[in-house]
């Protein structure tokens, strides 16, 4: 996706919430464990707009999607493609291998 098709996404997303929740602004917090939170410039806490999947969040970041295991939201198990809504507690575990 190039860089115009990103900017447009956001423009409706933003619309979109403009639209459904007035000026306030809608978030979710995202809590990276393990080195999840080293490859997120050292940050285990990230608030971030709802309206976006948790891969597109985990890119943003820097983040590789193959190295996130487990996303958990609202202490239900999800896939990487949940769309965040406003309030949600999102915590993301990564993979953990050894020999």
């Amino acid at each position: 996706m190039g860089s115009r098709q990103k900017a447009e996404g956001n423009l409706l997303r933003s619309a979109f919430c403009l639209l459904f929740f007035g000026w306030r602004t809608v978030t979710a917090k995202l809590r990276l464990a393990g080195h999840l939170k080293d490859l997120a410039s050292g940050r285990d806490e990230v608030e971030v707009e709802a309206g976006r999947s948790v891969r597109d969040v985990l890119t943003e970041l820097g983040i590789p999607v193959e190295v996130a295991a487990l996303v958990v939201v609202n202490e239900e198990q999800q896939t990487k493609d949940y769309i965040l809504k406003d309030g949600d507690q999102v915590r993301v575990l990564a993979v953990i291998g050894g020999g």
